[in-house]
């Protein structure tokens, strides 16, 4: 599989791909940018919506909007208007900010946080539900990441990076709790940090690995590595399917700690890329069920 870079956005932080099949385009965040982008691949044309705080990620609503999840709470977002309105602030996240999130398959949105100076077991993970009520599911998190459902809806997956690994918990539509956590995937030492992640298919996870210069494809059934794509930066952050066929894997990159050496030999960090899998993933999940 060969990467094709799409955007030479230079993203502090890109991070969060998600395909909205209605309209044939991707959206993606600088965090750090405090950018919303949408790529249509079919002119190539990456718009961009700025707002006054950092965005960690966005997911699809029903009526056509985004829920975003932003430094210090969830709100939605107009992408054409730049209309953003809170819904609910995370008062207790002094010194945090939001990270990754994505939305479940019966309607609510999960977002998780993590510390804005590097402290560890500081972060949280929430879900939020369809008449907009927030639970906390998970504490002493020190980065909140990658979100994966599997496709008989029995699991979810889900990433705290430093512990470079990935766990998986039972997954109830009814109640917002995760339990029996089992540790499917271990990243080997010298690739990375998992980051962001998405699912196929055939159940298998593709992980973006910071650091490592790649995104992994793994077997949660055995852990064992599948495949690999590796891309000329180093800070893979998170990827996603998508395209006519939800056959194509999105991939996202940043910048934000390289030295300017560092920059010097990878100029296209912060880009946004392309592979054309042997595989395809699922439409998007949207907020509200």
């Amino acid at each position: 599989m060969q990467y094709e870079r799409l955007v030479d956005a230079k993203a502090i932080i890109g991070e969060g791909p998600v395909w909205d099949e209605r309209n044939n385009c991707l959206y993606w965040v600088d965090i750090m940018g405090c950018l919303i982008h949408r790529y249509d691949p079919d002119t190539g044309r990456d718009d961009q919506c700025k707002l006054d705080k950092m965005v960690g990620a966005v997911a699809l609503r029903q009526d056509g909007t985004l829920i975003a999840a932003l430094t210090d709470g969830l709100a939605t977002v107009d992408f054409s208007s730049g209309t953003v309105t809170e819904l609910w602030m995370a008062v207790d996240e002094s010194g945090n900010r939001f990270n990754d999130g994505k939305c479940d398959p019966d309607g609510r949105f999960w977002a998780g946080t993590m510390s804005l100076t590097g402290q560890q077991g500081t972060g949280s993970l929430y879900c939020m539900d369809r008449d907009l009520t927030v639970h906390k599911v998970l504490s002493d998190i020190s980065i909140s990441n990658g979100l994966a459902w599997s496709p008989d809806k029995k699991y979810v997956y889900y990433i705290d990076s430093p512990a470079k690994e990935v766990w998986r918990f039972d997954y109830s539509p009814v109640t917002v709790s995760l339990n029996n956590r089992q540790t499917v995937v271990r990243i080997a030492p010298d690739e990375g940090l998992p980051d962001g992640m998405t699912i196929d298919r055939q159940g298998r996870l593709w992980v973006a690995q910071w650091g490592g210069s790649r995104v992994c494809c793994y077997d949660p059934e055995n852990g064992g590595k599948v495949s690999e794509v590796l891309f000329p930066v180093e800070q893979v952050s998170s990827c996603a399917f998508g395209g006519p066929d939800l056959g194509d894997l999105y991939v996202t990159t940043a910048r934000n700690t390289l030295s300017e050496e560092s920059l010097q030999r990878q100029p296209e960090a912060g880009a946004l890329y392309r592979v054309r899998t042997d595989t395809s993933g699922f439409i998007s999940d949207r907020f509200g069920g």
